[in-house]
């Protein structure tokens, strides 16, 4: 992340919206959810920078929103398989104790 921060200073305005791309989907690419808690803090801290424009806020807003609602799926998903692993354990059961 310090990187990506260190290029954005410099970066021009489509560079910058290069790297909010890029660190969006590492952010959905992440299995374990380190980066993407990072990659959501620095989202939400560029989000509110005094220094940017009214476009890359916009930018890291909707990439952050992005990253919230493919987590949210990720997570439904696993709740759903959850639920039809339970409800196929307890038939299994069922017909093991009749």
């Amino acid at each position: 992340m310090v990187n990506v921060q260190a290029s954005w200073v410099h970066a021009s305005k489509k560079q910058r919206e290069k790297l909010l791309e890029l660190i969006r989907r590492l952010a959905e690419d992440d299995k374990e959810g380190v980066m993407a808690h990072k990659v959501l803090v620095l989202l939400w801290n560029l989000a509110q920078s005094e220094d940017v424009t009214t476009d890359i806020m916009d930018q890291a807003l909707a990439a952050h929103i992005k990253i919230l609602d493919y987590s949210c799926s990720q997570v439904c998903s696993q709740v759903a398989m959850g639920r039809t692993c339970c409800e196929a354990l307890t038939v299994a059961y069922s017909k093991m104790h009749m």
